[in-house]
């Protein structure tokens, strides 16, 4: 029976040949690709999710209607004697679009919901601030005005207010 061959060598180097420089700086080139394109990767991300808040950012000081600060004379203008209410951007107190109110704005800080009777646009003074109608009531509530506030706190403080409201324009 012939002898059979010893292999001294461990599993490892019979499976893998011994690598040489060369393809150990392949190898190396091959990571520092991947390693540029997920940083290159990375960046791209970071650039979108600025890019989208600046543009969130941009989109809503665009679209929600500014409380103004001058002084108005009241006592020229029409009034009108209503119950105040306040809501929040939420399903279970405005319809299934929350965050786009009936003229196709987003409500925001000087919204406020009027009767059918006042234009979009229009400007009214409620407690000392200005507010621009750009949200409509239901009509089961009449002559109520419903102002538009961040949190259900604030709406929940501000609460059900008899009092006048002065329509600017």
């Amino acid at each position: 029976m012939p002898e059979r061959a010893v292999n001294n060598h461990s599993k490892d180097h019979m499976e893998y040949p011994k690598m040489d420089a060369w393809m150990l700086g392949e190898i190396e080139e091959k990571r520092r690709k991947n390693v540029a394109i997920w940083w290159e990767s990375v960046i791209a991300v970071c650039f979108l999710i600025v890019f989208t808040v600046v543009m969130a950012i941009v989109f809503f000081a665009l679209t929600t209607p500014q409380v103004r600060a001058e002084a108005i004379n009241i006592t020229d203008l029409e009034s009108v004697h209503a119950v105040v209410t306040a809501y929040t951007s939420s399903e279970d107190e405005t319809d299934s679009t929350p965050f786009e109110n009936a003229a196709g704005t987003v409500p925001g800080r000087g919204s406020v919901a009027c009767p059918m009777r006042f234009a979009f646009g229009t400007r009214v003074l409620i407690r000392g601030h200005e507010y621009i109608c750009d949200d409509r009531m239901h009509p089961k509530f009449g002559d109520r005005f419903d102002v538009w506030m961040q949190t259900k706190a604030e709406a929940f403080e501000f609460g059900k207010q008899h009092v006048t409201v002065a329509i600017i324009n």
